[in-house]
C-alpha cells in the first residue's frame, strides 16, 4: 500500500518570520535607548506597553509593573480631564497631538512632562503612542528665571533713580517709571527717543566722554549733568554709565541720580553755615568783652582783700578783747573763702580753653611746697596728655591734705603701670584720711567744710582728657588718690635737664 506526500517551500516564511523578529528587536531596543518616555495604550488608555524611560517617569521598577495600568492613574487631578480630551481627540485625528500634563508617581512625587500623541496600528488594533520628555527641571527654572525678571523689574521700577537702557547708537530701549515721570512723558513714552535729545547742551560733551569710555573699556567715572524735561526744564543730576546685553546684542546702561534736593539741602547748609558764623563771631567777641571785664573785676576784687586781710591783721593784733578777736577770726576766714572762690573762678574760667599738651608729672610734683611736709617721690619717667592745669591737680591735693589731714607731715608720690596698660599716678599721705561714705562725695562741687571746690576742680581739669580719679585709702591710716591715665594718654620720656630735686622737702 503506497502514500502521497505534498511538500511546501516555506523557507521564504521563515525569513519573513526572522526579519520581522529582527525588526521588533530593533525598535525594542531603539525604544529602550531613547530618554524620552514612550507609552502604547488602547483606546481607553491602558498601557500595552512602556519603555524603561517611561517607567522612570512615574518611579516604577519594571516595565511589567506598568502594564495593564491606565495611563490617567499618573495625571494629576488639575490635568484629568485635559488628558481625556487629548485621548478622544487623537483617536478621531491621525494628526499628532501635543499636550502638556502633570504626573504624579504613586510616591507622590509631580514630574511636568510635555508629550506628543498619534495613532497607530498596534498587534492588529487600533493604539495611540504617546512620547513623554521630562521637563520639571526646566520648568522649574523658567519660573525661577521669570521670578527673578519679575523682581528685577519691580526693583527698577520701584528706584527712585532714573534709568535708562540704550543702543549703541543711542536709541532709548527702556525707561524706568521714575525717568519717564522726572521727564514729563508717560509710560513708554521714551521708548525710541534719542538720548541726546533729552540732554542738555552744556552736557553733551561730558555725556559723550561717559558713554565713549564705557564701549572702550576705559575707567568708568560719574558725570555731573543737565537733562531737559518735556517742557524745558533743566534737571542736575549725577550720571553714571555701564555696559549691558540686552537680547544678545550690546546696549548701554544710563544711571542719573537727581541732585535736586542735595543741591537745596547745600544751599540751606551754606545759609546756615554763615549764620552760624556771624553768630560764632559774635559770641567770641561777646565772650572775649565778658572775660576782660572778668578779669579786671576779679583782679581788683583780689586787690581790696588783701588789704582787707592786711587790716585784719592788724586789728587782730591791737585787739585784746576775746569777743572782738572771734569776730575778727570769723570775718578773715570769710574773707579768705572770698579770696579761694576767686582763684577758683579763675582756673575753671582758663579750663579747656588752651589745647591740651605733654606735662611731665615729675616736674610738677617737684615744683610743690608745704612747711612741715616731707614730699616723697618714686615716678617713673613720664609725660602726661592733659589740660595745661594739670600741675594745678597736684596742688590742691597738697592743700588738701594740709586742710583735712590734720596730722599730715609726709607725703608720697609715686606711679605703676597695670596690666591692662593704664599709668596710675598714687597720691599718699598719713593724715587722718577720708570716710568710706565720703569717698566720692569729696568730688562734689561744694562739699566739705571750706569751699568745696579744689577736689572738684581736680576731676574737672582731669576729665578733659580722659584722665579719672579715685579715693582708694583707708580712713585713719591717711588718704590715697589714684589719677588713671589711659593707655595712649602718657608716654616715656628722657631725663629731663635741670629738674629740680622733688626729695624730702619740709
Amino acid at each position: 500500500m503506497g502514500g502521497v506526500w505534498s511538500f511546501t517551500d516555506i523557507a521564504e516564511e521563515k525569513r519573513a518570520e526572522k526579519c520581522l523578529k529582527e525588526r521588533e528587536q530593533f525598535f525594542t531596543t531603539l525604544l529602550e535607548a531613547i530618554r524620552d518616555g514612550v507609552l502604547i495604550v488602547d483606546e481607553n488608555g491602558s498601557i500595552k506597553y512602556a519603555n524603561r524611560a517611561a517607567c522612570g517617569l512615574v518611579d516604577l521598577p519594571s516595565t511589567g509593573d506598568c502594564i495593564g495600568r491606565n495611563i490617567h492613574e499618573f495625571v494629576s487631578q488639575d490635568k484629568a480631564r485635559a488628558g481625556y480630551r487629548d485621548l478622544l481627540r487623537v483617536r478621531g485625528d491621525n494628526a499628532a497631538v501635543p499636550s502638556e500634563y502633570t504626573l504624579v508617581t504613586p510616591a507622590g512625587r509631580v514630574r511636568r512632562v510635555e508629550g506628543l500623541s498619534s495613532t497607530i496600528t498596534w498587534k492588529e488594533k487600533m493604539a495611540i503612542v504617546v512620547t513623554l520628555r521630562d521637563v520639571t527641571e526646566r520648568k522649574q527654572a523658567e519660573a525661577e528665571a521669570q521670578e527673578s525678571s519679575d523682581l528685577s523689574r519691580a526693583l527698577i521700577d520701584g528706584l527712585p533713580e532714573y534709568i535708562f537702557a540704550l543702543t549703541q547708537e543711542g536709541e532709548v530701549i527702556f525707561a524706568n517709571p521714575a525717568a519717564e515721570a522726572a521727564l514729563g512723558y508717560t509710560r513708554g513714552g521714551l521708548r525710541g527717543k534719542a538720548v541726546q535729545s533729552f540732554i542738555a547742551e552744556s552736557s553733551l560733551q561730558d555725556f559723550g566722554t561717559a558713554v565713549q569710555e564705557t564701549v572702550t573699556g576705559d575707567r568708568n567715572r560719574s558725570f555731573e549733568v543737565g537733562i531737559r524735561t518735556k517742557t524745558g526744564g533743566i534737571l542736575r543730576v549725577t550720571l553714571r554709565v555701564a555696559p549691558i546685553t540686552i537680547k544678545n546684542r550690546d546696549a548701554v546702561l544710563i544711571i542719573l541720580t537727581d541732585l535736586t534736593e542735595r543741591l537745596i539741602l547745600e544751599k540751606e547748609l551754606e545759609y546756615h553755615a554763615d549764620e552760624l558764623k556771624r553768630f560764632s563771631e559774635s559770641l567770641s567777641r561777646t565772650n572775649e568783652k565778658l572775660t576782660i571785664m572778668n578779669s579786671i573785676t576779679r583782679h581788683d576784687i583780689l586787690n581790696q582783700l588783701t588789704v582787707l586781710l592786711g587790716y585784719l591783721e592788724i586789728a587782730m593784733e591791737d585787739s585784746r578783747e576775746a569777743g572782738v578777736q572771734e569776730n575778727l577770726a570769723r570775718i578773715k576766714f570769710s574773707a579768705q573763702n572770698i579770696r579761694e572762690q576767686l582763684e577758683f573762678a579763675r582756673d575753671y574760667q582758663d579750663l579747656g580753653v588752651r589745647e591740651p599738651h605733654w606735662s611731665d608729672i615729675r616736674w610738677h610734683i617737684a615744683r610743690l611746697r608745704q612747711d612741715g611736709v616731707t614730699i616723697e617721690t618714686g615716678l617713673q619717667k613720664m609725660e602726661v596728655y592733659a589740660d595745661p592745669l594739670f600741675g594745678r591737680v597736684f596742688y590742691n591735693l597738697l592743700d588738701n591734705a594740709v586742710r583735712h589731714g590734720k596730722r599730715v607731715t609726709r607725703v608720697r608720690v609715686s606711679s605703676r603701670i597695670d596690666e591692662d596698660g593704664t599709668l596710675t599716678i598714687v597720691w599718699e599721705d598719713n593724715g587722718v584720711g577720708v570716710r568710706g561714705d565720703e569717698k566720692e562725695k569729696i568730688f562734689r562741687r561744694g562739699y566739705g567744710n571750706n569751699t568745696g571746690l579744689g577736689l572738684f576742680l581736680c576731676r574737672e581739669i582731669l576729665g578733659i582728657t580722659g584722665i579719672a580719679i579715685r579715693e582708694t585709702g583707708v580712713y585713719g591710716k591717711g588718704a590715697r588718690f589714684e589719677i588713671l591715665v589711659p593707655k595712649k594718654g602718657y608716654r616715656s620720656v628722657q631725663e629731663r635737664a635741670n629738674l629740680p630735686d622733688p626729695g624730702a622737702q619740709a
